[in-house]
């Protein structure tokens, strides 16, 4: 059973009775019958989100938002859309966030993002070309997340080691050979090659 809340309100004071109201309900939930019975989703939609993006009712939708299992934003400008993605990345720093796009309208969602991933479709290719992923049909989705994203995880700690360890060792040669030509500035190992 999910639990779902629906912020739709008119005001700036509304929406902040509105959110405090659902941390509270959350809050008293949890305490009572513990985290496996805490399933909130949370809909929220452009109008409203007019009154809560870059004023101080960001952090608290940020904190609801992690508070849910699912966050669905219904009816958002294409400006929303990016604003919703920074105030992520600005609040809840130690998280990874990835849009999903597949128009024109997502561009500036998935350049937002610290993942970008591009559905090519019917509305032409433009999130494509914005995107660090693109694929033709989101059931490619789970394959890009659990294999290509561990994949790259895992190359891309080893490029950094590889070039921590290739720095120390050209220094070390560079230092190295100082001694023989009598620190003349003469260098061992051509820039082009270091």
């Amino acid at each position: 059973v999910v639990n779902l809340v629906v912020i739709n309100e008119d005001s700036f004071e509304d929406v902040e009775a509105q959110m405090d109201r659902a941390i509270g309900v959350w809050r008293s939930l949890r305490e009572m019958m513990g985290k496996a019975s805490t399933n909130f989703g949370l809909v929220i939609d452009g109008h409203t989100l007019q009154f809560v993006l870059k004023t101080e009712l960001e952090k608290k939708l940020v904190l609801l938002g992690k508070m849910c299992k699912t966050v669905l934003a219904c009816r958002v400008a294409p400006k929303q859309k990016a604003e919703l993605v920074e105030a992520v990345r600005a609040w809840d720093k130690d998280k990874v966030t990835m849009a999903i796009g597949d128009g024109a309208n997502d561009v500036g969602m998935i350049g937002a993002a610290h993942v970008g991933v591009g559905i090519v479709g019917v509305e032409g290719v433009e999130a494509k070309l914005a995107s660090d992923f693109a694929f033709t049909r989101f059931r490619f989705l789970r394959r890009l997340l659990l294999v290509h994203g561990r994949w790259n995880y895992r190359r891309m700690t080893r490029m950094a080691l590889y070039i921590i360890y290739k720095s120390i060792t050209v220094a070390m040669l560079e230092v190295y050979f100082a001694f023989y030509n009598d620190y003349s500035g003469q260098l061992f190992v051509d820039p082009m090659l270091a």
